[in-house]
């Protein structure tokens, strides 16, 4: 075989191989409540319950607990995810979450930032 035609092989194999799962977000929802939990040995995280707005990305933590996003306190973003989680919940604005791995931490979904909306 050519060596170019190895290479689209390759490509094209690589690509069916690769793992296109995008990680859960949420945008235009409002901020229930915030909590900091340690359980099951997983370490210490925060979850913050949502309502309503729009979820995109994957699923992999659907069910239940499909609007709590969570962030682990170690996590760089963790002091400004919590602060702006607290405004937005007593000031009863609406929220952008999103995250940049896809997981979950324990049965919800995995959180690297937040953002407050104009809406």
């Amino acid at each position: 075989m050519d060596v170019n035609v190895k290479k689209i092989w390759f490509v094209l194999l690589s690509l069916c191989l690769a793992d296109f799962t995008f990680a859960r977000e949420v945008n235009g929802a409002t901020v229930e409540s915030v909590y900091t939990h340690d359980c099951c040995g997983r370490g210490p995280y925060t979850a913050v319950v949502l309502n309503a707005g729009k979820y995109s990305g994957s699923g992999a933590c659907h069910g239940s607990y499909d609007n709590v996003f969570a962030i682990e306190v170690s996590h760089p973003n963790h002091d400004a995810f919590v602060s702006i989680a607290l405004s937005a919940n007593a000031s009863g604005k609406k929220v952008n979450v999103y995250g940049n791995r896809a997981g979950c931490i324990g049965p919800f979904n995995r959180a690297d930032g937040i953002s407050i909306t104009n809406l």
